[in-house]
């Protein structure tokens, strides 16, 4: 199961990909950067950072403040 929430560009050639992603029966949020491939497709990179939905409203309240 992988559900985009929302793309945000961060300029022309990269953009931060929020997504909901199962691992291992274990449900995720899933913050990444993508960047625009040679063939105009989006690619996923090792930036960025996954929280489980059990921590989700804990990140957010860490990110609030």
């Amino acid at each position: 199961m992988d559900k985009i929430i929302a793309e945000l560009p961060k300029n022309p050639l990269e953009k931060l990909v929020i997504s909901v992603r199962e691992y291992r029966g274990h449900a995720f949020v899933d913050l990444r950067t993508h960047f625009l491939g040679p063939d105009d497709a989006w690619i996923p990179t090792r930036k960025g950072i996954t929280v489980s939905l059990d921590s989700w409203d804990a990140f957010l309240e860490a990110v609030a403040k």
